[in-house]
């Protein structure tokens, strides 16, 4: 199994509404992440619509798979590349949910994920949960899946680790003021848990055109895209000056995985689940405070 990879991450600056334009500038980077030879390559949560598309989502919503989905997985085939294609809207029967995929080498659709957590007023509107934990079984190993929100749970990445996923990709769409969640969650789990973390942010303001009951003054993305190793040390961060699309490639070593989970009491092997059922009870304390 290859075990040093090139990982490519874009941090995506969306027209809100102008969904063949983002999809042409995708395509773009991807032809630019196989001049470099990446082997994986993810983009953020609602890139191809923008994150505020609102009473929009519905005209932008595919099936997976979809015209979306082939048209990337094409590009992405034609430099042997596998594609984490970030979170799209996918509509199901009546119901529509924010979903990323993920295409092979050779652009076949080797599964999907529907955010589990949804975030705010907003998203409850106009998504449904989804109802799995995802991890694929891929040529690299096992790969966990989330949205944004689903990385804020550790219960969520800890599922994912226990199910051997090496790394968890985690295409967000992460506002201001939440800057410092961003920063503090994210290296705790990759060293809690003994993977790499992979989260793609989106970067730029969005209008709250379509969604003004929500977000009349728009919305801020602070980008920060990162890759973080199985110790917590992040190996490349998006540009902090750079407000606008962009390409970060970065080599990972998979060994790490290995060698983090194999130290000395690493908590994955030490744990004690007859002590945790309160983690999966249905309902919860009244309150926190006692």
């Amino acid at each position: 199994m290859q075990t040093l990879l090139k990982i490519g991450i874009v941090e995506f600056r969306p027209e809100t509404g102008e969904k063949e334009k983002n999809i042409h500038k995708g395509i773009e980077i991807i032809e630019e992440a196989g001049r470099q030879h990446v082997d994986i390559l993810c983009f953020p949560e609602l890139w191809t619509t923008g994150y505020l598309g609102g009473s929009r989502l519905s005209e932008f919503a595919e099936k997976i798979p979809g015209l979306t989905t082939k048209t990337l997985a094409a590009a992405s085939a034609k430099f042997n590349m596998f594609l984490v294609g970030g979170a799209i809207p996918e509509v199901a029967g009546r119901n529509l949910y924010d979903t990323v995929f993920c295409t092979d080498r050779k652009g076949k659709l080797v599964g999907k994920h529907r955010k589990a957590h949804l975030w705010g007023d907003y998203e409850h509107q106009y998504f449904t949960h989804g109802r799995e934990c995802t991890v694929l079984r891929t040529e690299f190993g096992r790969l966990g899946l989330g949205v944004c929100f689903d990385g804020d749970f550790p219960e969520y990445s800890r599922v994912l680790a226990l199910r051997g996923a090496r790394i968890f990709f985690n295409p967000s769409g992460y506002p201001s003021p939440d800057e410092e969640d961003w920063r503090m969650f994210y290296s705790c789990l990759a060293r809690q848990n003994g993977f790499y973390v992979v989260s793609v942010n989106l970067i730029g303001h969005e209008t709250g055109l379509y969604v003004k009951s929500f977000y009349p003054e728009g919305v801020n993305f602070f980008g920060e895209s990162r890759i973080i190793d199985p110790f917590g040390t992040t190996v490349i961060q998006s540009d902090p000056n750079r407000r606008d699309t962009a390409l970060y490639v970065a080599e990972i070593d998979l060994d790490l995985v290995e060698k983090a989970r194999d130290k000395p009491y690493f908590n994955l092997n030490q744990r004690r689940p007859e002590l945790y059922g309160t983690l999966t009870a249905k309902k919860r304390l009244k309150s926190f405070r006692h």
